[in-house]
């Protein structure tokens, strides 16, 4: 079975294609065993997709698995693009939410007037205040960034 002997040249799709082999191979149908794989939402389910079509409609597989293959290396190109022009605001909020605690380490280490500043009352609910204000702006800048999928 050609579905199978593809996972000898690319043992990533073993975990996948393995499974699904073993089925067919106790008399379910390819079209069948497809249609309960097929999830169109991951790179593997999509491909699977366009194989189930091609098993029960017939006809060539290869023009509209090149199609997929060009859709999956768009989606690729996508997340790439998105993870570029992201860059400059993930390396701003690391700067805005370490320059905070960096400046005030150092001026704790070489000012004594800080030091004793930070130890009143006032000084811990100053430093308190300014720590959570400063993990909520990461936390409020890691959402407006997001994370690439």
């Amino acid at each position: 079975m050609a579905f199978r002997d593809n996972t000898f040249e690319h043992p990533a799709m073993a975990p996948i294609v393995d499974p699904m082999a073993a089925q067919v191979a106790r008399g379910r149908s390819l079209s069948h065993v497809l249609a309960d794989a097929c999830d169109p939402s991951t790179a593997s389910g999509l491909a699977l997709t366009v194989v189930r079509s091609c098993a029960e409609l017939g006809g060539p597989a290869a023009s509209p698995l090149e199609r997929v293959a060009a859709t999956l290396r768009a989606r690729d190109a996508i997340r790439q693009e998105q993870r570029a022009h992201s860059a400059q605001a993930q390396m701003s909020a690391r700067v805005l939410t370490l320059v905070p605690i960096g400046m005030l380490v150092l001026l704790a280490a070489t000012d004594p007037n800080v030091r004793s500043a930070v130890r009143t009352p006032a000084g811990v609910a100053a430093v308190a205040l300014g720590a959570a204000l400063n993990v909520s702006g990461w936390w409020w800048m890691q959402r407006i960034i997001g994370r690439p999928r």
